[in-house]
Parts: C-alpha cells; sequence; structure tokens
C-alpha cells in the first residue's frame, strides 16, 4: 500500500496544537505511551453561535462536507464545504445552502458534471422534497410525500446518476428504531418522474445501506426485535433493495447474538462487514471479526479475519477501501482516556498500523473518509472546550 498522509478530522482546542505531546498522559495504559502526536486545526466555525450537528461526506466530490447545524434562532442551517488542503480549511470554503426551519439534509448526487443536494421538510400531513442545484441553489426538482411525520434520515447512498435516502418517519407514539425503513430514490435524469418510493415493514432496528459500483442498492440491518418485544437471537440480515419491483425476496441472515457495533464498506465484488462482539465493558470474549458478502452470489462467506481484543473498551468501526486495502479504525479507551487504533485488515488478519492520539473523556470520533484531492485521511471528531461543543482537523502519518 502506497505511503498516505492521515489526517483526522478531530476535536482539539487550538489551532496547530498537539493531541497528546509525549508524557501527557494521565494514565499508565501503554497503548497510550506508544501513541504517536497528531497535529490540530480548528474546525470552521461557519457562522459565530451555530452548533453543528451532522457531518455528512459526499465521496464523489472532493470529498466534500455537508453539515447540518442549528442557528442562534433554533432554525435548521445547512453548508457545504470542500477544501484541497486540510492545513488550510476555514470559514471560506463553507457555502450556505438553502433548507426550511425543521429541514432535513436527504443526500446529494452528480449527474454529469452538475452537483445536487436534497432536503426534506414536513409541513402538516406531507414532506416536502426539493432537489437543488449545489452551485447555484435553484430548485430544479421539486415533490411531495403524504407522511405522518418529519424524516429521519438514517443513512444516504449515491449512485447511477440517483440520490438514494434510507428514512423512517418521527411518530409521537412508536419507538424510532420500531419504524420501517422507506427507502426513497431520486433520479436526477428524470424529472417527469424523479421520485420513487418503496417500503419494507421487516427493515427495522439498526440500518445501513450502501450502493455497488454496478448501481445496486443492499440493505443491512442488525434486527434485535422491537422495544416490546425482544429478539433473543438477534441477526444481521441483508437485502437488495430494488425500485421498481417487489421487495418480498427473502433476505440472508447471519447470527448476530453478540455483534455490539458493526460497520459495513464496499469492497472488490462485494462488501466487507467489520464487528465489535463479545462483551467490551465486562471484557467477556471480545474480539473484532470481518466477513465478506458476495453481492454476486448473494450471501455471507465464513469469517475472514478475526482478532482477540485486550481489557480495553472500544467504539463501532470506522472503515475505509484506500487503492482496494481495507483500514479499519476503531477508537479505545481505559482510565478516562481514549486513543484511535487503526488496522489493515486482510482476509486472515487484522495488522495493527499503530495508534494515534490521546483524547480526554469527552471526546468522541465520528467519521473517517479519504480524501482523494490530498491524498490524506481525514476523520471527523467532537468534543467540548469552554463548554461549547467543537470539532477540529488533525492530521497524522501511518
Amino acid at each position: 500500500m502506497r505511503a498516505l498522509i492521515v489526517s483526522l478530522v478531530l476535536s482539539c482546542a487550538l489551532s496547530g496544537c498537539l493531541t497528546s505531546p509525549k508524557g501527557a498522559t494521565k494514565s499508565s495504559w501503554k497503548p497510550l505511551k506508544k501513541a504517536r502526536n497528531i497535529e490540530c486545526f480548528d474546525f470552521p466555525k461557519l457562522i459565530e453561535g451555530v452548533k453543528i450537528g451532522r457531518v455528512h461526506l459526499f465521496q464523489n466530490l472532493g470529498p466534500s462536507l455537508f453539515i447540518e447545524s442549528i442557528n442562534r434562532r433554533g432554525e435548521a442551517a445547512l453548508y457545504h464545504l470542500a477544501f484541497k488542503e486540510v492545513e488550510n480549511i476555514s470559514d471560506e470554503n463553507a457555502k450556505s445552502l438553502k433548507i426550511y426551519k425543521g429541514g432535513q439534509f436527504l443526500g446529494a448526487g452528480l449527474l454529469g458534471e452538475n452537483a445536487y443536494y436534497a432536503t426534506s421538510n414536513f409541513m402538516e400531513d406531507r414532506n416536502l422534497i426539493e432537489v437543488r442545484d449545489l452551485f447555484t441553489d435553484q430548485v430544479i426538482l421539486k415533490d411531495s410525500i403524504k407522511s405522518q411525520g418529519n424524516f429521519e434520515v438514517v443513512d444516504w447512498a449515491y449512485g447511477r446518476d440517483a440520490i438514494n435516502a434510507l428514512v423512517r418517519e418521527e411518530k409521537i407514539d412508536e419507538a424510532l428504531e420500531d419504524q420501517p425503513a422507506i427507502l426513497l430514490s431520486i433520479d436526477l435524469g428524470n424529472p417527469s418522474e424523479f421520485l420513487s418510493i418503496s417500503r419494507d415493514e421487516r427493515k427495522r432496528g439498526d440500518l445501513r445501506m450502501t450502493t455497488t459500483k454496478d448501481g445496486n442498492h443492499f440493505i443491512f440491518w442488525l434486527d434485535r426485535g422491537t422495544s416490546d418485544s425482544i429478539d433473543p437471537k438477534p441477526k444481521l440480515r441483508a437485502s437488495k433493495w430494488h425500485m421498481k419491483k417487489s421487495n418480498d425476496e427473502q433476505p440472508i441472515e447471519l447470527d448476530a447474538s453478540d455483534v455490539e457495533k458493526w460497520a459495513l464498506v464496499n469492497e472488490t465484488d462485494g462488501i466487507a462487514v467489520v464487528a465489535v462482539k463479545g462483551d467490551t465493558l465486562l471484557w467477556s470474549n471480545p474480539r473484532i471479526e470481518k466477513r465478506f458478502f458476495d453481492a454476486m452470489s448473494f450471501g455471507f462467506q465464513d469469517k475472514l479475519a478475526s482478532k482477540a481484543l485486550d481489557k480495553v473498551h472500544i467504539g463501532a468501526p470506522m472503515l475505509l477501501n484506500v487503492d482496494g486495502k481495507i483500514i479499519a479504525f476503531f477508537q479505545e479507551w481505559l482510565d478516562h482516556e481514549s486513543t484511535l487504533v487503526a488496522y489493515e485488515v486482510s482476509d486472515g488478519e487484522f495488522k495493527s498500523l499503530g495508534n494515534y492520539g490521546v483524547f480526554p473523556e469527552k471526546e468522541v470520533i465520528e467519521k473517517v473518509f479519504y480524501h482523494e484531492v490530498s491524498n490524506e485521511i481525514l476523520m471527523i471528531k467532537k468534543g467540548e472546550y469552554q463548554h461549547l461543543e467543537k470539532r477540529s482537523i488533525c492530521s497524522i502519518k501511518i
């Protein structure tokens, strides 16, 4: 694998500071002593007084970021952030986009050389769907869907000139994870019938979606039952999601009785699924495992890689495919401090790529992605500084 400069979008109080210089750790936990220093840069404030919410990655444009936030009047705000180098990121790189007071970002996509983004806004008994040109902010497509509540975006993906958003409805009388999934597909190249809707009562719980290079949509979900009927034998299920025909095919399933957290990433001819298994709080057989889902034969292969964990707490996997190499990142913590650990995942093993940075108790790593323009890997993390939620950008080398 070629040398990568790995830049991590982390939370750091001051621009240009070092996260955990040698000898500064409070704990005697050995991985902290071996962790490499990370240089950090402030995340753009965008607008003073705004609280940054969810940050979405648009891998196909830059990649760049869509940032949801709340202004001082409690209204939704949306920004697009594109940059060439993490060291030079600033408010000037952020473009304010149109979104209504209670609006939701649904996703983004490309059609030829043009880029678009989609939002929804709940009014009375309908969700208004708008698609706007990213650069001119002009509405190009508009429609509405009868609905019982605002959409909660679970996941979204871009594929074959379409924006695909996996959503649920916010209903007052039911838990959100009990809601069945709704797939909205926005065909950017078909203005007359651009919006397709598909519902499946079986798809609920912890959901993920991905669109493979051949344009097929796959939905994965960890099904533990509902809040009033918990399944003692949870399953990780996978299914193709067809927009133009019935979704009544039987999903493929895998026993997930001891799965704590999981993530997926596209791989050659399929999808890599990495899970944290066992009990990482009580340290009962904790381990990480990788399985391969074959998109052609439509099935899970046997376990391909596994690694037992020491007595350490661990966060959800964050996965990358860089030049065909799968890299898994985890936030690990012990004694109120944490570090970032990276592994190259092959068919047979999790090969350690080292530990990076030492972070205080309230700092949480959110996302990791590859920034092709600068040949860097970026990670998003939030923390607290002077009682305010902060995000910043840090850079390391693997």
